[in-house]
């Protein structure tokens, strides 16, 4: 179980591995609500087995999409542990929009310049 928002909720914890050998890190750690598959947690090690940062998701809201509850988080909290640096990514309520129809050339290489 893991504390989300203040409720207790099952998780599962799982590990993947960077199938790139250039990767900059070795393994990351998991934790996702059984009921919602969000996650609520990521660890990242580097090649060393140490723990290097850690992102923890909240402030979650549900919204209705196409007939499907999404639950999403509002707020994004990356710390590296060895360096001490943080950011925190936050959409206000009402500004996330879910299921919007996106035109295809808003990601031609000329306007994502």
């Amino acid at each position: 179980t893991a504390q989300v928002d203040g409720k207790k909720m099952e998780v599962y914890v799982s590990e993947r591995t960077p199938k790139d050998a250039s990767s900059g890190y070795g393994r990351q750690e998991v934790t996702v609500v059984k009921d919602y598959h969000i996650p609520v947690k990521v660890l990242y090690y580097d090649k060393k087995g140490e723990l290097l940062k850690g992102a923890n998701f909240s402030q979650f809201h549900k919204y209705e999409v196409n007939g499907k509850s999404l639950w999403r988080a509002h707020e994004i909290t990356m710390e590296n542990v060895q360096t001490l640096k943080k950011t925190i990514i936050r959409w206000p309520q009402g500004d996330r929009k879910m299921g919007a129809s996106l035109e295809d050339k808003i990601f031609d290489s000329n306007t994502l310049k």
